[in-house]
């Protein structure tokens, strides 16, 4: 995928796979994650997935899923923010998923992460949905890069967490930058 990766400032990376067992919503929309970065003060947490282009003949299985028989790996981060949308908000959401995505401006998509495509969306769990009893908010930043696939940062944050949302952004937004 040829990515260049930097550790943010005030960061640490911390070593472990979460499964989300106890956690039906959690684990749908993340199954399993790890690569972890957490703030030092704990109150905001990111865990990094990152996707290969499928091959040729990984596509031709990929399409038999879909119902035009049609899967491209540069929509794959699509596919996945919008089954997200479906599960998290139902049917409807996922019908205008568009409208639940922030989108980066090319140029600021360009200048950041040397990236196709950046979005960004939301969720606020109910209480019963917290991960870890404490983080209630969830921002899933998806980056794109034409032929060689996606990044996601899926980033946790408590209420102390939300009031600094932007300096954490901007750090996370700094991990990592698609090669030329």
């Amino acid at each position: 995928m040829r990515l260049r990766y930097q550790k943010p400032k005030g960061f640490k990376e911390v070593p472990g796979i979460d499964c989300f067992d106890s956690n039906p919503k959690l684990k749908y929309i993340l199954s399993c994650a790890g690569n972890q970065l957490h703030s030092n003060d704990e109150q905001f947490l990111a865990f990094i997935s990152m996707r290969r282009p499928f091959t040729f003949q990984e596509i031709i299985q990929m399409g038999k899923l879909f119902p035009n028989g049609l899967y491209e790996n540069d929509k794959a981060h699509m596919y996945q923010i919008r089954a997200n949308i479906k599960y998290v908000y139902g049917d409807q959401a996922a019908l205008n998923w568009r409208k639940y995505v922030t989108y980066y401006s090319p140029t600021e998509a360009k200048s950041k992460f040397n990236a196709d495509t950046a979005t960004i969306f939301s969720i606020k769990f109910d209480s019963t949905d917290y991960y870890k009893k404490e983080y209630k908010f969830l921002d899933t930043l998806f980056l794109e890069k034409k032929e060689r696939s996606w990044v996601s940062f899926h980033c946790f944050y408590d209420e102390e967490g939300k009031k600094d949302l932007s300096t954490y952004m901007k750090a996370i937004e700094s991990v990592f930058r698609y090669e030329d």
